[in-house]
């Protein structure tokens, strides 16, 4: 199993669905504004749910397709960090943290930690993406905090689970 250990609080590592899908699931039931930016959220009924996209994950992963890592907390899961698309010199980032842990500066740190891992094992990779509503205050700074470029508001970008379209910060950070 791949883990990488960002400091000696957090570890990032490859899903485990049947051990991470029901504490994620768990994560995702008690973090009710999970769901105001990431329209997946209410699709996630059950653990069941949970546990099958993880399978899912590693299959792209051993494919070269994608990279969803767990992010371990203290020895508690409490979110997930992935390069959800890996194309020939780029990859898009994506993550979620569970609402109890926000403000403890996890995300920045996984972040950072998920930018070393890129480094060190995708030496093709020389963009990283972010994209982040702009109503999204805590994902933008986490783009701020780590210096990523903000390279353009892309309107009309963002479809909600209600249906509204929402606009977006599109960042990059630039490994060469």
């Amino acid at each position: 199993m791949l883990t990488y250990n960002v400091d000696s609080e957090i570890k990032l590592a490859l899903p485990r669905p049947e051990i991470d899908g029901p504490k994620l699931f768990a994560l995702i039931q008690a973090s009710p504004n999970l769901g105001d930016f990431l329209p997946w959220v209410r699709l996630t009924k059950m653990a069941a749910d949970e546990e099958s996209f993880l399978r899912q994950c590693n299959e792209h992963w051993a494919k070269g397709r994608s990279l969803n890592l767990v992010i371990h907390y203290r020895n508690q899961v409490v979110g997930t960090l992935s390069l959800n698309s890996i194309h020939d010199c780029h990859a898009d980032i994506g993550y979620w943290l569970g609402q109890e842990f926000e403000g403890y500066g996890i995300m920045s740190r996984s972040v950072a930690g998920l930018i070393s891992l890129v480094k060190k094992d995708y030496p093709h990779i020389k963009r990283l993406e972010l994209l982040a509503d702009v109503a999204n205050t805590r994902s933008n700074n986490v783009a701020k905090r780590l210096n990523f470029t903000l390279e353009a508001c892309l309107k009309h970008r963002l479809k909600h689970y209600d249906g509204t379209i929402h606009s977006a910060n599109l960042y990059a950070f630039y490994l060469d």
